[in-house]
Parts: structure tokens; C-alpha cells; sequence
């Protein structure tokens, strides 16, 4: 992992389960927890798993689990290595974990506020990406990105000034 995610998350440890390589918080890194991470994936096909997105480049799911401690509602996306070129690639490049990590990190460091982290996981088979998952706390009253444009678009007039270009296109045909 590159260096800028551990001098911005210097509370970070690595920890390898297995072929699991697990960037987390000390405070998080519980045997149990670890253990866990180590099988990130089966966190999908959990009953209580809420998927939000599932796509070839990308799955996310929101979950609540126990960790710390603390019962949290966490978000995991999976970077989907979907294809020869980009494992192949990931021989000289970083994992989407591992890049959500870093721009946490410089989003952190400018003082943006962010979900806060709660973990970036890869797995790798003789250097090749096999996964990648990012694992961050939800925001509070937080929306996601769809569910703030579906919201707004109604509200504000926005799909009926669509809805009105769309009828005009029709009507010239």
C-alpha cells in the first residue's frame, strides 16, 4: 500500500489473514474482526445485508456489525477485478481499497469531511488482485448519491422540465 495512507491513518495497522492482506483501524483490530475481514465477501450474502449497488466493476452492500464494541451500520464496496488487463495491472497499481484509502486520507488531511474508515482489504494470488474492499462507517441522516438526485429532481421541477423537453423532441418528429 502506498505511504500516503499510513502517514494520514497512522492508527492503520496491517494484518494478513490467509491471502487477505486487512489495512484497519488498531482500535477495530480484534482477532474477530480480522478473522472476518478475511472472508469480506461473505458479508453480501448475509440476510441482513442491504445491497446498494451491484454492478461489474462494483458491489456495495450496507450492513450493520458489530465492531469495537459499538454496533455500526457500515458500508462495503467491492472493487471487482473483472478482467486479464486489470489484474494484470494491478501488478504495477494499487487496489480501489487501497485508493479509497489514500483519497480518505488527502479528502481528511484538507479537511473535508468523510465517512469515516473502517478498512481497506485485498486479496492477492501471486501478486494478481483477485479482490479489493473498502469498508467505511455510515453518515449519519447520510443519503447516497442516487438517493439525493432522485429526491431533489422531483422536488425541485427537474423531471417535469425533462419530461417537457422530451415531449417537444417527440412533437418535432
Amino acid at each position: 500500500m502506498g505511504s500516503i495512507a499510513v502517514e494520514d491513518f497512522p492508527e492503520f495497522v496491517l494484518r494478513q489473514r490467509g491471502a487477505a492482506s486487512i489495512w484497519i483501524d488498531r482500535q477495530l483490530a480484534a482477532t474477530a474482526i480480522i478473522d472476518l475481514l478475511a472472508h469480506v465477501d461473505q458479508l453480501f450474502a448475509r440476510s441482513e445485508s442491504h445491497i446498494i449497488k451491484d454492478q461489474k466493476k462494483i458491489k456495495v452492500a450496507r450492513i450493520r456489525l458489530t465492531l469495537g464494541g459499538q454496533e455500526k451500520q457500515i458500508y462495503v464496496k467491492r472493487y471487482n477485478a473483472f478482467s486479464w488487463r486489470y489484474r494484470l495491472g494491478s501488478l504495477l497499481l494499487s487496489s480501489g481499497a487501497v485508493k479509497s484509502l489514500q483519497g480518505a486520507a488527502i479528502l481528511r488531511k484538507a479537511g473535508i469531511a468523510t465517512p469515516r474508515p473502517v478498512a481497506a482489504v485485498e486479496t492477492r494470488a501471486l501478486g494478481l488482485l483477485k479482490h479489493s474492499f473498502f469498508l467505511t462507517e455510515s453518515i449519519e441522516q447520510g443519503r447516497t448519491a442516487d438517493a439525493y438526485w432522485r429526491e431533489n429532481i422531483s422536488e425541485n421541477g427537474l423531471a417535469v422540465s425533462y419530461a417537457n423537453r422530451d415531449a417537444r423532441i417527440i412533437n418535432r418528429c
